[in-house]
């Protein structure tokens, strides 16, 4: 595969979770944002984890921080600033919503709708760390989706 073929990659909320919240998958997580970035790849993300991501650095910033009032918000606004330089957020359509919600290759709905935006947004991967939350690709499915070590040990053995 060229580097072409990887143009344009879902990014699952865990994946951006761990980098900038520096968390326990931090290493792995900055590796492959690294080599994204060096691939000139489209990072896509959904707006519905746009949303949860805000939610949950605000709820860190609070309590690892300490920050409170305008100093929290300048935070959030700065780390907010980032992903959206970094990132393409999807908008999500009834059409990938209701076959999110109608496939029933998944228990996790939320996880069936991720799915469905990053094959509408016609995506060549999906990247998450928590693959077992995914059927193991199903033949209506087009997307596969894979672990950033897998993505990148994918990477490794194809340059």
């Amino acid at each position: 595969m060229t580097n072409m073929e990887y143009k344009k990659i879902f990014i699952d909320t865990n994946i951006i979770l761990e980098y900038f919240m520096q968390r326990e998958e931090f290493l792995v997580a900055e590796k492959l944002m690294e080599e994204l970035h060096q691939q000139h790849c489209q990072m896509v993300m959904s707006a519905g984890g746009f949303y949860t991501i805000i939610f949950l650095f605000d709820k860190h910033i609070r309590k690892e921080g300490g920050l409170s009032g305008e100093n929290r918000i300048k935070a959030l606004r700065s780390l907010m600033r980032q992903i959206l330089m970094a990132f393409t957020v999807a908008k999500q359509d009834n059409n990938s919503l209701s076959k999110g919600i109608e496939d029933m290759d998944y228990k996790d709905l939320e996880d069936a709708c991720q799915y469905h935006l990053a094959e509408e947004m016609e995506c060549q991967y999906m990247l998450t760390f928590n693959i077992d939350d995914f059927p193991k690709a199903p033949s209506s499915h087009s997307i596969p989706v894979l672990t950033p070590k897998q993505y990148l040990s994918l990477l490794e053995g194809k340059e």
